[in-house]
């Protein structure tokens, strides 16, 4: 009986079933081959790993990149109010603020504001929100009857009550008659003028205080003259 001769492979077809080997064995290997952690950078291209690759909470504070971060990155309404902050170097505005209401440990009630009234005279008061009260300026007269040639006399001008003295002075005068007006006597001689307590004492030393009236007295040369006093009061 005659032997069947097994016939070679061809160099052809062996060289592609080794190539078709090493192709299966490689693809084996990538699959279940890797070694733990052996996947690094080289090994990913680039913006394979999506948002939706990474797991929440897996990024901390210490893989973010320093002053990385900006405003644009931050939900504003997400962050919780400051808890406390010893000083602040600026700040546009502010609603409240531990040491807003104070100057210097003074509470803002303890200075006066700026005052924004004018008086023509004197000012009065002074209002806590900076406005001010005048003073009016008033005279009080007072008159002594007829003074006879050569007699000494005095007078006093008080202001009325709560007014304050500011000034006065008098004399002997001539009173007006329907043909001439009063003349001041210029040749009398006044003895005393000066401020004085409502009762006309001297203001002097401390006595007679407030002053609060005018006093005037003196002897008149001329027949027919009065003596007459004025305070100037402050209102």
């Amino acid at each position: 009986m005659q032997k069947r001769r097994l016939r070679l492979p061809s160099p052809a077809l062996v060289v592609s079933l080794i190539a078709l080997f090493v192709a299966l064995g490689g693809t084996t290997y990538a699959a279940t081959g890797l070694a733990r952690n052996s996947v690094g950078t080289k090994q990913l291209k680039r913006n394979a790993v999506t948002r939706a690759k990474i797991a929440g909470n897996a990024i901390t504070s210490a893989k973010v990149k320093n002053n990385s971060l900006t405003g644009a990155d931050i939900l504003e309404s997400s962050l919780s109010k400051v808890p406390s902050a010893a000083s602040a170097e600026t700040a546009t505005t502010a609603a409240t603020a531990t040491n807003a209401n104070e100057l210097g440990g003074i509470a803002a009630s303890g200075y006066q504001q700026r005052v924004t009234g004018t008086c023509p005279i004197a000012i009065d008061a002074i209002g806590s929100t900076g406005s001010v009260s005048c003073e009016n300026l008033v005279f009080a007269e007072s008159v002594t009857p007829l003074v006879p040639l050569g007699n000494t006399t005095f007078v006093n001008a008080t202001c009325p009550a709560g007014d304050t003295l500011v000034g006065g002075g008098g004399g002997f005068v001539v009173p007006a008659t329907s043909t001439s007006p009063p003349e001041w006597v210029d040749s009398a001689t006044i003895g005393a003028s000066g401020p004085g307590d409502a009762a006309g004492n001297p203001f002097e030393g401390g006595f007679g205080t407030p002053a609060q009236s005018w006093h005037v007295g003196g002897t008149t040369p001329v027949i027919g003259s009065e003596l007459e006093a004025y305070a100037v009061c402050a209102s």
